[in-house]
């Protein structure tokens, strides 16, 4: 708390006041990060406030009995030099603690300063909904009665034989799943996306919810903590249980404070491994289903987003502990602007937030990563509200831009403005930020990028290069060499089906037995000899039939060309049905990519195509220059090869509706693209990474087309 000056101009305002602390507020001892600090609690705000031991011994002379003059000397002989506090010092510790609202100064009447203090706290409330308003709180009920009366629960629950049960199950439940994976997620739009199951989902979630926040109620009761406040909080409008834990910021065992942040993951994870041991062995029905959507929601929304440190949410509060840096968030973002102030405005006697080694990495780490991903997040929710109510999106976003974004920036330019510490350096500060945003502006804006749009195809092999098997049977021998030139005629590959040699060998044998029946009657009985004769026929052709089928056994090239084969020691041996395919005939110019354009980028790729680049699935890192051959015109949902299908490791998804062939979602447009050079056969029917290089063009122009691009697709406009 080293200053400069000892003395100060204002001084004599304050001078003759006697702060005393409020009788809410409590003060606990904490050691964070291997330096000792101590925390002040405000039971009132649920806020906690954090000082060094120094700030605490002033902080602990407040107790009505002492004047702001009093404590300032009794500090100044009690700290060593090296820290002694500065009237300055004191005067801005006591606007810190004036701002918090946990200090009197003793001119107002309990009565009335009571009155003053719940308006504050009133007008604060309706300014967080504000603030947030993709996630609103509404406090509904104290829960401080049931949870006094689950106590014994609670104690159970957080033992250690509880833990181990834990473990066990949700390790058990999980191995299960891998056992179980494609059963699992085996046509998961149609099972999660049906309106049946979309009810259950809705009657579901909220009941998984509720259990949530017990969990982190009964953690703080373990714990001899409080909890006062329950409620529905509108995460994007959609109504979810929380309870108010901020009491266990109090707690001086860090593990008892992490515990009370993964509690709720925790139950989610117990209720998760339970259905899932009741889905794999109940029978079909709609208790099944509950059990499914259970799994769904403790392993997709829990691990997404409650565990997702960059998020305000379970993860970030476990994450700060962990790291023992309280208030991670806030910090972390008021390091940014000191080193703003720092190094842009060279500002002097300015302290960092940063209190510990390590601390600063942290900071610019969870800053930056915290507000990209929120940034995405927004833009996801609002995108998706909008295209279900197009006017509540829309109203929506302006909002959560202007209180998210415009209100925290106009603040930060506020308090750099009337900041006196930068006054000396204030207008080179400026100057350097307007450089530099105008730069930024004018590359955005004006400096041309390379601009392409992506899309996905399938190496296509047209069906008359297919080599199919002629019949049902066992390969024997591959005659052709691989990659070798054949010819039309050219035997392929041999196939064996010993059953149909000996059902040739009868037939032949009955054949002949039927000719002799046959000379033999035409002497005598003319009618019988017509009979077998009719029997002969048929013999005959069950004889040519037999015939050809093991003819087709020799698989012959139909054309000339190159052979390609895929696995070709794994063929030998194998049982193979009739028209299965086997292998390639490759003719020079008719192999070709076939892909596909989302319809929202089509306008682009017809319009403004310079030259067309693909990269094989089999080997990404080789580029190859294509040309563009031929273009559907009209808009298709059949995908060319279930290969570009989300199931098969493509990108598209699959409209569930469709039940007989695979139909895209959205609508495309088909591309065929030539092959540069020679492919391998285990390039066949594989997937293509197709690029369509554009002029270049501004990052901004960009930017413009794709929000143009998702407003059409995506809120249909």
């Amino acid at each position: 708390m080293a200053g400069a000056s000892l003395f100060s101009d204002s001084w004599y305002r304050v001078a003759e006041l006697k702060p005393i602390l409020r009788k809410h507020v409590d003060i606990h001892r904490r050691i964070f990060r291997g330096k000792l600090w101590y925390v002040l609690q405000d039971h009132v705000t649920g806020k906690f406030h954090r000082f060094s031991p120094d700030a605490y011994f002033v902080i602990q002379l407040m107790n009505g009995s002492h004047t702001v003059n009093d404590i300032w000397l009794l500090a100044s002989r009690q700290i060593d030099n090296d820290n002694m506090p500065t009237q300055d010092d004191l005067i801005q510790l006591l606007s810190r603690l004036h701002n918090a609202d946990v200090i009197l100064g003793g001119a107002k009447p309990d009565s009335e300063e009571m009155a003053d203090r719940q308006e504050k706290l009133r007008k604060k409330k309706i300014h967080s909904y504000f603030i947030n308003p993709l996630g609103l709180r509404f406090p509904l009920v104290d829960p401080e009665p049931l949870l006094q009366q689950l106590q014994g629960l609670a104690n159970v629950l957080f033992t250690k034989k509880a833990r181990l049960l834990w473990m066990l199950l949700v390790f058990s439940a999980l191995m299960l799943a891998l056992q179980h994976w494609d059963a699992l997620s085996d046509n998961v739009a149609d099972r999660v996306l049906s309106q049946g199951n979309l009810l259950l989902l809705w009657l579901v979630y909220p009941v998984v919810k509720f259990l949530h926040e017990m969990g982190h109620a009964l953690a703080v009761k373990r714990w001899g903590g409080e909890v006062h406040e329950g409620g529905i909080m509108l995460m994007v409008l959609v109504p979810i249980p929380y309870v108010e834990v901020s009491e266990a910021h109090a707690f001086r065992d860090r593990y008892q404070r992490i515990m009370v942040g993964a509690a709720g993951v925790a139950v989610e994870l117990f209720l998760a491994a339970i259905a899932m041991w009741f889905w794999v062995y109940a029978e079909e029905g709609v208790a099944r289903a509950i059990a499914y959507n259970v799994m769904l929601i403790a392993g997709v929304s829990t691990l997404l987003f409650n565990l997702n440190p960059l998020l305000r949410f379970d993860g970030y509060h476990v994450l700060a502990d962990l790291l023992e840096i309280p208030n991670l968030g806030q910090r972390a973002n008021q390091y940014l602007g000191f080193l703003i102030k720092k190094h842009l405005f060279q500002a002097k006697d300015i302290q960092s937030p940063a209190s510990a080694p390590g601390e600063p990495f942290w900071f610019v780490t969870y800053s930056l990563a915290s507000f990209v991903y929120r940034m995405f997040i927004l833009y996801v929710i609002v995108l998706f509200v909008a295209g279900k109510y197009f006017i509540v999106g829309v109203l929506l976003a302006i909002w959560a831009v202007v209180m998210m974004l415009l209100v925290p920036a106009f603040k930060v330019l506020k308090s750099t403005w009337t900041d006196p510490k930068l006054d000396e350096h204030f207008a080179r500060g400026m100057l350097i930020s307007a450089a530099a945003m105008a730069s930024c502006m004018m590359m955005v804006a004006m400096v041309p990028v390379s601009s392409s749009t992506l899309a996905e195809g399938v190496v296509w092999v047209p069906e008359e290069m297919w080599v199919r098997a002629g019949s049902d049977g066992f390969v024997d021998r591959i005659v052709a060499r691989e990659n070798s030139q054949v010819k039309a005629g050219d035997i392929l590959v041999v196939c064996k089906a010993p059953e149909l040699n000996a059902r040739r060998a009868v037939v032949l044998a009955r054949l002949a037995e039927l000719r002799v029946r046959y000379t033999i009657a035409i002497k005598d009985d003319r009618m019988q000899a017509q009979l077998l004769q009719d029997e002969m026929r048929q013999a005959q052709a069950q004889y040519t039939y037999l015939t050809e089928r093991i003819d087709a056994l020799t698989i012959r090239s139909s054309r000339d060309g190159m052979f390609m084969i895929r696995e070709p020691e794994n063929l030998p041996g194998r049982f193979v049905r009739r028209g299965e395919m086997l292998a390639y005939v490759v003719q020079q110019g008719h192999l070709h990519v076939r892909a596909v354009v989302m319809q929202e980028s089509i306008q682009q790729v017809r319009a403004d195509t310079q030259y067309v680049e693909m990269r094989l699935s089999e080997n990404f890192l080789e580029v190859f220059e294509a040309s563009l051959l031929h273009e559907v015109p009209a808009a298709i949902h059949a995908l060319p090869s279930m290969a570009l299908a989300i199931e098969g490791g493509g990108t598209i998804a699959l409209d569930p509706e469709s039940k007989d062939e695979a139909k895209s979602f959205k609508s495309m447009f088909q591309f065929d693209i030539g092959l540069p050079g020679q492919l391998n056969a285990k390039a066949m029917g594989s997937r293509v990474y197709v690029r369509f290089v554009h002029a270049d063009e501004s990052l901004a122009w960009q930017w413009y087309r794709q929000l143009r691009q998702t407003f059409l697709s995506v809120l249909h406009v």
